[in-house]
């Protein structure tokens, strides 16, 4: 299901700091994944095999970006 890009920016102004502690991420913003507006995490590190991973926030997919660490340049 395609949401609104208005109705996710709303529910990511609102959640930003809950989905960057939900999954310990680096950072978090709005992309596209195909043609659908989605809630990209960015993560340091990849997920244990245990741990539990959510495909959506309040209705609107998650997609997980693997960046590693950052340094400053």
């Amino acid at each position: 299901m395609n949401h609104p890009l208005e109705d996710i920016r709303a529910v990511f102004k609102q959640d930003k700091a809950l989905i960057i502690e939900k999954y310990n991420a680096t950072g978090a913003g709005i992309g596209k994944d195909g043609t659908q507006y989605v809630i990209v995490v960015y993560l340091e590190n990849k997920l244990k095999p245990n741990e539990k991973v959510i495909s959506n926030w309040k209705g609107i997919p998650i997609k997980l970006e693997f960046i590693g660490t950052i340094k400053p340049q």
